[in-house]
């Protein structure tokens, strides 16, 4: 004789009812992980944009003390490139001097003597004009 398992409508719903509610609980545990995921990705961005800030520019008043034009070459053998590096010496208020590579245009703009205001950040040129005529625009 087979046996039979009569099953009612309530123990069917309850059934419905417990998997629906391993499903919500399994939703949960995915927003959960997906949120914790997303706001230590947002704090390691916030960590490397302010490791890669530069720091303000600084504008101090300035002397010519020396220019210098550095020539080199690189390549094979075969091709050689000629390359410049324009070099400028400024010597501040303090006595420091700050030694930087300046754009041709400007290497070609100053002479040795000209004071001015020199503008830069941690001693990488920005700007060198007479008086407050630097160009203080990022």
């Amino acid at each position: 004789m087979a046996a039979v398992i009569y099953l009612n409508d309530s123990w069917i719903v309850v059934m419905g009812l417990l998997l629906l509610a391993g499903i919500i609980a399994w939703l949960f545990a995915i927003v959960r992980q997906y949120r914790k995921l997303k706001k230590e990705q947002g704090q390691q961005l916030e960590a490397m944009a302010e490791s890669d800030r530069l720091p303000d520019p600084e504008l101090v008043p300035a002397q010519v003390v020396k220019t210098d034009i550095h020539r080199f070459y690189t390549g094979s053998r075969r091709l050689r490139i000629y390359n410049e590096e324009y070099l400028v010496t400024f010597r501040l208020e303090d006595g420091s001097e700050i030694h930087c590579t300046v754009p041709k245009e400007t290497y070609y703009a100053i002479n040795e003597g000209d004071s001015g205001m020199l503008l830069h950040t941690d001693g990488n040129f920005i700007d060198f004009g007479e008086g407050t005529e630097c160009d203080t625009a990022e």
